[in-house]
């Protein structure tokens, strides 16, 4: 008599079990794809699987309509004409998710409509999850302390529930933000003739209206957790933009094309002039840095030499007008705040804000160091003003100052004043 019984001489329903345990795609895949029986186990049962395998991964923490936009909204970038109406409805799906559930309206939902739309939803996470982990680990170190410290005692973090939120909520958003409104990235090995204009300002969108397409609908101190998040994406293409910045930069200021040692040049080269990439640098950066948390997470993983990265970097190394931090349009651009953001617009009545963010969860109120910088200023006609006008505290997101736990950020003796934190 067998000891032991086979997976191929399991009941069906016993396989649907094992596969319902399994964690992760890439493991149910390496099952499915070794025995025929619970490849028809997974067939009879695949998007109850693959919604369950979803929910595990999500774990409570990413927020499902924005993520269903984030793989929706490839395609749709904002300088084709044709594609506005359509931005704007899926948009407003996205900020109108929860009503439209409530409505019961399916054909809308921001929700996955199929099993490819799952599948998709899986391989993104997967990228957030990877960029996190890094995050983790690189995340600059506050200018107050000590290198050597943050290195050795601090990295890498081990992040709570609410700052896995808080940078997932980020990189999701950046992603609908870099599908849509942000520069594509250019083929190295195609010509500038040959590339489609992904230009937009003024000619499809004004910037104001972009910005409350998107960023309107989000709470204040949610765009500057997004754009800590920019800044990390920053900061990791730095490092190898800079040793190709400064290797061009030393032959002078010369035509790239003149130079025989440089050959050959990609075909899709946008610089004429050797020190062009070091003297944009802080511009040419934060627009690779736009282009999404799907861009960079190819760009860590591709084993390219140091002549790939010098091609990829002359061919998408280029300053565009609408990237972060630059494009909020101060205060009255930005307020009054929609829907569902709009629960914060309180104008003058400062102590009505503080009482409603009193009684919220960590998630969805500003965490200590936001409530400090930002909103600590009473008398404003209103009580949003400062957080726009000081430009999102933008020279505080290298390291993530928005992110943060309230308790973490008293344990690095972080400054509670904003005019105390620019002294460093």
């Amino acid at each position: 008599m067998k000891d032991k019984c086979s997976l191929e001489e399991l009941p069906v329903e016993l396989r649907i079990l094992i596969l319902s345990r399994v964690s992760d795609l890439e493991s149910l895949r390496s099952i499915v794809h070794a025995s025929p029986a619970c490849h028809q186990a997974y067939q009879r049962t695949r998007g109850e699987l693959l919604q369950n395998l979803l929910h595990k991964e999500y774990d409570g923490l990413v927020n499902v309509p924005d993520a269903v936009t984030a793989i929706r909204s490839k395609g749709l970038h904002a300088s084709v004409p044709s594609n506005k109406k359509r931005i704007i409805s899926l948009l407003d799906t996205r900020r109108r998710s929860d009503e439209i559930q409530r409505l019961g309206l399916p054909s809308a939902e921001a929700i996955p409509a199929s099993i490819d739309e799952i599948v998709q939803l899986l391989s993104l996470h997967r990228v957030m999850a990877f960029l996190l982990d890094d995050y983790c680990k690189s995340v600059s170190c506050p200018k107050w302390m000590e290198q050597t410290k943050w290195e050795t005692k601090i990295l890498p973090l081990c992040v709570s529930d609410t700052e896995k939120l808080r940078c997932v909520r980020g990189f999701y958003r950046l992603q609908i933000f870099a599908n849509i409104f942000a520069p594509v990235e250019l083929p190295v090995h195609k010509t500038n003739s040959g590339r489609k204009e992904d230009s937009w300002d003024r000619k499809k969108f004004t910037m104001e209206e972009a910005w409350r397409v998107l960023f309107g609908t989000m709470a204040p101190w949610e765009v500057v957790e997004l754009g800590c998040m920019s800044q990390y994406m920053y900061e990791r293409y730095a490092e190898p933009y800079t040793a190709v910045a400064e290797s061009l930069a030393q032959y002078g200021q010369v035509e790239v094309y003149s130079l025989p040692e440089l050959a050959p040049l990609p075909a899709g080269c946008i610089h004429s002039d050797a020190t062009s990439l070091a003297l944009h640098a802080d511009f040419n950066l934060q627009s690779l840095a736009a282009m999404g948390p799907e861009t960079l997470h190819k760009f860590l993983h591709q084993k390219n030499t140091f002549l790939d990265r010098r091609d990829w970097f002359l061919a998408n190394g280029r300053v565009y007008n609408w990237v972060l931090p630059n494009i909020c349009p101060g205060p009255e651009g930005c307020l009054p705040l929609l829907y569902p953001a709009d629960r914060f617009n309180f104008g003058e009545d400062f102590d009505g804000l503080k009482e409603l963010l009193a009684g919220l969860p960590p998630s969805e109120r500003p965490n200590l160091l936001c409530d400090r910088y930002l909103l600590c200023y009473p008398d404003l006609p209103d009580a949003l003003e400062e957080i726009f006008d000081e430009r999102l505290c933008c020279d505080q997101w290298q390291w993530g100052f928005a992110l943060w736990e309230d308790g973490r950020v008293r344990e690095w003796n972080a400054p509670m004043d904003y005019a105390a934190v620019l002294e460093y």
